[in-house]
């Protein structure tokens, strides 16, 4: 039987090529995956800035006060996350006096707040309200 001399030399280097390529795209995909979830994360942190804005405004109105209509509400715990937040009234509309004797109107609010977390990533919600509330005297 005739010896074949460097046969196992080729199949072992083929297989370590193999091995480093499969080694190198698991290593890829980990820093893409990681570059991911990171966006993913701050994506989410700046939603929260927003929400927290929104729920921030809403809290001004219920105690009975005015919003401003620009503010910047920094996300407590979070230096780098921030909301601004944006108040506009678009209509207030006298009910007929049939319903409130002319007592009581209707306000239609929109409120916009951009979320704002590290990176650039950011988030605006915007949502509308309407309200009934005392017509101020004549």
């Amino acid at each position: 039987m005739r010896r074949v001399p460097g046969f196992v030399l080729p199949v072992v280097l083929g297989i370590i090529l193999i091995t480093g390529l499969l080694a190198a795209q698991a290593a890829t995909d980990l820093g893409s995956h990681t570059m991911l979830a990171t966006h993913r994360l701050l994506q989410q942190r700046a939603f929260e800035a927003a929400e927290q804005g929104l729920a921030q405004v809403r809290a001004q109105m219920r105690s009975g006060g005015v919003p401003p209509a620009s503010q910047d509400l920094p996300s407590p715990g979070l230096p780098t996350d921030s909301a601004q937040v944006e108040f506009a009234t678009l209509a207030v509309v006298a009910l007929p006096t049939g319903f409130s004797a002319g007592r009581v109107v209707e306000s239609y609010h929109e409120i916009r707040s951009t979320g704002r977390s590290a990176r650039g990533a950011r988030v605006t919600l915007v949502q509308g309200l309407r309200q009934l509330e005392a017509q101020a005297a004549p």
